[in-house]
């Protein structure tokens, strides 16, 4: 009986609603607002593709497909909105970076272009290698380590993975 003399006045609660959905759909992680301890633009980022994360010292790096380099940004601690980068891997043998993983002391980074998995040192940034071929991979995409040290890799015009 008492629930049907019950008024209940959802304005306030569609509010609320509101408020969360605008909160949540503003991004707080947006690349091009960062301030650069260096003055640099965000140009060094343009169209980023991949991020991975490195559990190590807290860098992240971030595969820009259009400028065919590899950054890696060192985010500060005390204000998140700030941090330092490295354009860290770039050169003629990068070609599309597009996937990336991290085994062991290296940066594995799938160069879309070239058909290839370059081997990168994951503190220098130093060219240690690089496996595949047109044959193997045709514009490599997806990188994917399995726990035995296995990677996979996934090509954009290939129906299969391969195995390496």
């Amino acid at each position: 009986a008492k629930a049907a003399n019950m008024v209940v006045d959802i304005t306030q609660l569609l509010m609320d609603q509101q408020q969360f959905h605008d909160r949540v759909s503003e991004s707080r992680w947006v690349a091009h607002t960062m301030d650069y301890v260096d003055g640099v633009t965000s140009a060094v980022l343009r169209n980023p593709y991949t991020l991975v994360f490195d559990p190590e010292n807290g860098s992240i790096f971030v595969a820009s497909f259009t400028l065919n380099h590899i950054v890696r940004l060192q985010l500060d601690p005390v204000n998140r909105a700030r941090a330092m980068y490295k354009v860290f891997v770039s050169g003629s043998e990068l070609d599309g970076p597009v996937g990336m993983v991290i085994v062991d002391e290296a940066l594995l980074v799938a160069s879309f272009a070239n058909d290839r998995v370059l081997r990168v040192g994951r503190h220098s940034g130093e060219l240690l290698g690089s496996f595949g071929n047109e044959d193997e991979l045709d514009c490599p995409e997806g990188l994917a380590l399995a726990p035995d040290g296995t990677v996979f890799v996934a090509s954009f015009l290939l129906s299969t993975v391969a195995r390496y």
